[in-house]
């Protein structure tokens, strides 16, 4: 239900009334931590300022992990954000052209497993988001050594994609289906078990999204 400002309270009261009524909320909005305009600035506010938890690991923490042969290889991650460049040498796949419908077969792209094009189909900066998260995934350069060791973690892993985004820098906006639960599980449904999905947020409510998805995970340890 979409109503102006001024009929807000009114039309919440009412709905509190009905006996069909389970819960009434704002439309949560996503988005990317504010752009900081002077550099020096940008350099101390990073994003994991805004991020209630984390845990970053190096390259070298990696080690034991890929003395064990894991790679990633076989492995399909993923993802939502604001697109990917595929003329990024972390993604670039002269050979093999990119899969848009998973009701196609798969085309074979050495980083991209599909591509969902909910917002559009590329990455329209080269500065925005969703390419740097990609490349940090799965990301591999392809016949340069120079550049291997900015491969992604699990660089032998391929990418289901979802694009919520459009702009770059401080023009970016995201856009999230209104059932978040279709994007979770139209790339669960393409055979990624891992998601990242790192967006901005500056509400710590336990929202009717949190809900949606925590009840889905659940659903699925049932299932399975």
């Amino acid at each position: 239900v979409k109503v102006s400002r001024e009929f807000l309270l009114p039309t919440a009261a009412y709905l509190a009334t009905r006996p069909n009524s389970m819960r009434i909320e704002l439309q949560h909005v996503y988005s990317l931590p504010p752009h900081m305009e002077n550099y020096q600035e940008a350099t101390i506010r990073s994003l994991r300022d805004y991020s209630s938890q984390e845990i970053m690991l190096t390259r070298q923490e990696l080690e034991s992990a890929y003395a064990h042969g894991l790679f990633g290889e076989d492995m399909l991650i993923g993802l939502s954000d604001t697109g990917i460049d595929m003329n990024s040498c972390f993604f670039y796949d002269p050979d093999h052209p990119v899969r848009y419908n998973a009701e196609e077969e798969d085309t074979n792209h050495r980083k991209i497993a599909l591509y969902i094009p909910f917002s559009n189909n590329k990455e329209d900066g080269s500065d925005a988001h969703g390419t740097h998260v990609a490349g940090t995934l799965a990301g591999k350069v392809e016949g340069d050594k120079d550049l291997s060791p900015y491969d992604g973690i699990a660089y032998k892993s391929r990418i289901v994609f979802f694009d919520i985004g459009s702009g770059s820098g401080s023009e970016t906006t995201l856009e999230t289906p209104r059932r978040i639960t279709y994007l979770i599980d139209a790339i669960y449904s393409a055979g990624a078990n891992v998601h990242s999905a790192s967006w901005g947020s500056f509400s710590e409510i336990y929202s009717f999204d949190t809900s949606s998805i925590d009840n889905y995970v659940y659903l699925l340890t049932k299932r399975s």
